[in-house]
């Protein structure tokens, strides 16, 4: 009996010494990877027997060690690094592996104060005249959900912003180099669009192959710009003087239009006043015509015109001025002949 009460004494001390020193193992807490909408995971398990497992470097392998889930559980297994039970850590068995698919712009430019860098990320090459020239460039690019696992792959676990400040950048420079090289300075400044064309149908396949999609509105940012600042004082006086000489021509055109539309009004005033008088002189002689063609009736027809204006203003009165002789009585008209015969029996 006083055995047994000497045991459960000492199993209490040894219980009682653990908790104050620490001398137990550690609680398993358990371990989340949350995951955001903009983001593709994949679990990749990190023990086992590496004679059977994938390669990490196979694309296909990733592509089905990616999941859906947003929250994920890592298992955790006791590894002992020191005698006694307590000595050791929780290691995760499996690694999660999250692809940013956010879209990144980025402009390379001299300036610090237009590009996305705080240096200067400028395309620099060299003409067939060996004439230092620069340019801006501006590219989006992202990482569609169906490419993650080749961009993993490809470049093991960089960000896609980092990736295109290196490595895509490096592209672009290598044909922007390219095509400067082939043209004179003078031959240069027409070719931009051939530049990014080129550049175009280079980086942007070659890129997708490796999960990265670039928006095809890829191109250069500004003009040309030369390490000489003579050449490019030179291009300005060109170019403002050119300005100048098209601002002129515009002007001399613009009144030379002017007085021709001026000079047509006129015209066309001109000639309205001859057709007036023209149809004026036409219808005279009309006029004439008929007159020359009716002769005695046409005036007859006259005076009948005018008689009959005449008697549709007549209020009825007789006139108070009255012709001797033989003058009508009224409107030239001849008398009825009761009274013609009474005016000449009066006259005698």
């Amino acid at each position: 009996m006083k055995n047994c009460v000497k045991s459960l004494f000492a199993v209490l001390a040894l219980v009682f010494v653990s908790l104050n020193t620490g001398c137990m193992k550690p609680y398993q807490t358990p371990v989340f990877k949350e995951v955001a909408p903009h983001e593709t995971a994949f679990v990749v398990p990190l023990d086992g027997d590496s004679t059977k497992q994938d390669s990490f470097a196979s694309a296909k392998f990733l592509l089905t060690r990616k999941v859906a889930t947003k929250r994920i559980e890592i298992p955790t297994r006791w590894v002992q690094t020191a005698r006694g039970g307590w000595n050791g850590e929780w290691k995760p068995t499996l690694m999660v592996i999250t692809v940013n698919r956010t879209p990144v712009t980025c402009t390379f430019t001299a300036d610090t104060n237009t590009g996305t860098s705080k240096r200067n990320q400028a395309l620099y090459a060299e003409s067939k005249d060996s004439i230092g020239v620069s340019s801006g460039f501006s590219l989006t690019a992202l990482v569609q959900e169906e490419d993650t696992h080749i961009f993993l792959y490809k470049f093991k676990g960089d960000s896609l912003k980092d990736v295109v400040d290196s490595q895509v950048f490096n592209s672009v420079q290598a044909v922007y180099t390219e095509i400067c090289s082939k043209y004179d300075l003078k031959e240069l400044r027409a070719k931009k669009q051939e530049i990014t064309d080129k550049i175009r149908t280079s980086v942007i396949p070659m890129y997708k192959e490796w999960g990265i999609t670039i928006n095809p509105d890829m191109g250069l940012v500004g003009g040309f710009l030369y390490e000489d600042k003579e050449i490019q004082g030179a291009i300005n006086a060109v170019f403002v003087n050119q300005t100048k000489k098209e601002a002129n021509e515009a002007l001399r055109d613009a009144q030379k239009a002017l007085n021709e539309q001026q000079m047509s009004a006129k015209q066309n005033a001109a000639a309205m006043v001859l057709v007036d008088r023209e149809a004026e002189a036409q219808g005279i002689l009309m006029v004439a015509k008929a007159m020359n063609e009716a002769g005695a009736m046409y005036i007859q027809n006259k005076q009948l015109e005018v008689m009959a204006n005449a008697i549709t203003k007549w209020d009825g009165a007789l006139s108070m001025v009255n012709g001797g002789g033989q003058m009508p009585l009224l409107f030239n008209m001849p008398l009825p002949e009761s009274s013609a015969k009474a005016a000449a029996v009066a006259s005698k």
